[in-house]
């Protein structure tokens, strides 16, 4: 069986050590993982930003990126990576409104506009995702802390039958 996850995180160092702490955690076989890292770098920010800056934070980004494919490229785990700009997060509602995921591993920006209770295509997470766990990973807490499953069904009766998109 292969064990599919959808990961959405902020582009960074951080969100990152603590995705692939709560990967860890998850203990199955043929895993094949799908994540989307949310770039703090949205068009506006970029106008106010000096070249310096920028490059710094571009270089953070690339590298976050880079680490996260190294790491399941070593474990030998099938996975696709991208980054989105926090403004165009619809496509992210998209995937997992359509994908059959049986695992979410939320943090960061993303995790902020599901608890706030945003919608997109008028759907929410929580009414698209009705038998999926979520992990959710909040970063301002301690580590032994931050980690909460949620089954989604308890939160909504709707959803979707969806099917895995590569």
């Amino acid at each position: 069986m292969v064990y599919k996850i959808l990961i959405i995180a902020d582009a960074s160092e951080d969100a990152l050590e603590s995705v692939l702490e709560a990967f860890q955690t998850i203990r199955k076989s043929q895993p094949k993982i799908m994540g989307f890292f949310i770039s703090c770098l949205s068009e506006s920010f970029l106008k106010h930003l000096g070249p310096n800056i920028l490059s710094i934070l571009l270089k953070q980004e690339k590298e976050t990126l880079e680490a996260a494919e190294d790491y399941f490229s070593h474990m030998d785990i099938p996975h696709h990576f991208e980054i989105i700009n926090a403004p165009h997060l619809q496509g992210i509602f998209e995937v997992v409104k359509f994908g059959d995921f049986n695992l979410i591993i939320l943090q960061g920006e993303f995790l902020k506009i599901c608890r706030e209770g945003k919608e997109f295509m008028g759907s929410s997470l929580h009414t698209i995702t009705p038998k999926c766990p979520i992990l959710i990973i909040n970063e301002s807490e301690k580590p032994s802390s931050t980690l909460y499953f949620l089954n989604s069904e308890t939160l909504s009766k709707e959803g979707t039958n969806s099917t895995w998109k590569d």
